[in-house]
């Protein structure tokens, strides 16, 4: 269960005793506008970037290499507030919504070592798994050069 706490300095607690909890949401609540969480890894051979986007299929994803940028954008439209009679279902109006789909872009930077072109992208469980394998070095093997 997620925890949300709040502290009403402007208006007493009693507010919210006769309101309901509810009541000031829409002044300091920042669920609506929060970022997916985002995990980055290195390893020897890959850099990892793993974003947690549960409930977007994977059609909605789009990634692109421009000059050494990653770009991760994830369109999504929200459902209406309302909904029309169907056969099916009645009518719904919200009465409170605690989450919203938007737009979210985030970008990377990558560094001189990522292979830009053996990028790979796997979607599971709702986590977006970007693997960057890194280039492989030559290493020059040293030698001895005669002086003619």
């Amino acid at each position: 269960m997620l925890v949300k706490t709040r502290n009403n300095v402007i208006l007493p607690s009693f507010v919210d005793a006769f309101f309901g909890t509810d009541v000031l949401n829409g002044f300091n609540d920042t669920t609506k506008y929060s970022q997916p969480a985002i995990n980055i890894a290195e390893g020897e051979t890959f850099y990892k970037v793993e974003i947690a986007f549960p409930g977007v299929d994977k059609d909605k994803f789009e990634l692109d290499v421009n000059d050494k940028v990653l770009s991760i954008s994830v369109k999504q439209e929200n459902k209406t507030e309302t909904t029309e009679n169907t056969a099916d279902e009645p009518k719904i109006i919200y009465k409170k919504r605690e989450f919203i789909f938007a737009t979210f872009v985030k970008q990377f930077t990558l560094p001189e070592m990522a292979d830009v072109e053996a990028i790979s992208a796997e979607h599971k469980n709702g986590i977006l798994t970007v693997t960057i394998p890194k280039k492989v070095e030559t290493k020059v093997e040293a030698r001895k050069i005669s002086v003619n």
